[in-house]
């Protein structure tokens, strides 16, 4: 399902209508199954408690993969917040 999703992104980054494609909140196996379909431009990462893991392998696996990385403070800030929890959690980012 997450190669499906992936695929879909990558085919409509092919057909021109987004630039860029990335991922948000993805752990290392998560990006590691993804950029076997299609190489991960960037991820975007929230500071949370599980940080300590993402010192661990995630950042690991985006240094050697090139995978550029952008990260949200725990408070929010800096995030497209439209003031509910529908767009809260892991997904793809394009743009």
């Amino acid at each position: 399902m997450l190669e499906d999703a992936w695929g879909a992104m990558v085919d409509l980054q092919k057909e021109g209508k987004v630039r860029w494609i990335g991922v948000s909140n993805f752990s290392a196996e998560q990006m590691d199954r993804t950029s076997k379909v299609a190489p991960i431009t960037s991820l975007q990462a929230a500071l949370f408690d599980d940080s300590k893991k993402i010192e661990e392998s995630v950042l690991p696996f985006c240094e050697s993969h090139g995978v550029g990385v952008i990260f949200l403070r725990a408070d929010g800030v800096g995030t497209f917040d439209r003031g509910d929890d529908e767009g809260a959690g892991r997904g793809f980012a394009c743009g």
